[in-house]
């Protein structure tokens, strides 16, 4: 993707934590990094093929001097925000704000945050859970994901009720599949997942054993990732009846990489008759 900077903007601005900063203001540097299609304004030589950089900086330049926030790292996202949604052209912006003379007596500098957001993708999350009040423990689950500014809810399948797989000397999963739209990287994402689930109670005694909720990163737009904590499309979603049944109530029928059809996979599946949509 082609790439647009900004460098070194400066405003003053009264930002910061201490009441000195607040009242008395102090220098901010911005830098700006944006990836977008540059091609037709290079060819066409048109400006309204491009983002204007007068009109970027007049953007930049309202949030930092005519805002306040406590943190530099708020700065920086509500500026990243404001531009994703603002230009509908920009993929991805990465974003440096700089305090280079901090009201401190130590010895540095200044100091920086540097962020990158992109647009959202869709991704989709396996759940299971077979100890305590499980259709409770699924919707929190989704709730808790959902309380993250960077995680949005889109759609949740039905609840099925499944045989255990692995170790079967335990109760029976309720089942589920969620969609949500996130710019959080796979990485960051499943941090998020497994956060969740300790603070829901997950324990990791036994694998395949008994878990108060279970969540999956099923897939991540159309990406195929072989990562060493991570791998996308989940390694063993094709096997498993008690998650493709749920995705496919949500999802397309093309929607797993590597997959031709989802419906299909599902059809020739022995297992699927034993997934049943679950009531009280």
């Amino acid at each position: 993707m082609d790439k647009m900077t900004l460098n070194r903007m400066e405003f003053f601005a009264y930002h910061g934590v201490y009441a000195e900063e607040n009242k008395l203001g102090q220098h901010y540097y911005v830098d700006l990094e944006l990836l977008l299609p540059l091609s037709r304004a290079g060819f066409g030589d048109e400006l309204t093929e491009t983002i204007n950089y007068a009109e970027l900086y007049a953007r930049v330049r309202t949030i930092v001097v005519e805002r306040t926030f406590r943190l530099i790292e708020a700065l920086a996202e509500h500026i990243a925000q404001d531009l994703l949604g603002f230009y509908p052209e920009l993929q991805e912006v990465l974003v440096r704000v700089t305090k280079p003379h901090p009201p401190f007596e130590i010895h540095f500098a200044g100091v920086s945050v540097e962020i990158r957001r992109s647009r959202p993708v869709e991704v989709y999350v396996g759940l299971g859970s077979n100890l305590g009040e499980r259709h409770e423990l699924l919707a929190e689950a989704i709730r808790l994901l959902s309380e993250h500014p960077r995680i949005k809810l889109l759609r949740q399948s039905r609840l099925y009720e499944t045989e255990p797989v692995g170790f079967v000397e335990q109760g029976k999963f309720l089942n589920q599949a969620a969609a949500f739209a996130t710019d959080l990287p796979p990485e960051e994402l499943l941090v998020e997942l497994q956060r969740v689930e300790n603070r829901l109670g997950r324990v990791r005694d036994k694998r395949w054993g008994p878990r108060t909720v279970d969540l999956d990163l099923l897939l991540y737009g159309q990406v195929e990732l072989r990562l060493p904590r991570l791998t996308v499309p989940h390694p063993r979603l094709a096997e498993r009846a008690f998650v493709l049944v749920p995705l496919a109530e949500i999802a397309t029928d093309d929607a797993v990489p590597g997959l031709s059809s989802l419906s299909a996979r599902i059809e020739a599946m022995p297992a699927r008759n034993e997934v049943v949509p679950w009531t009280r």
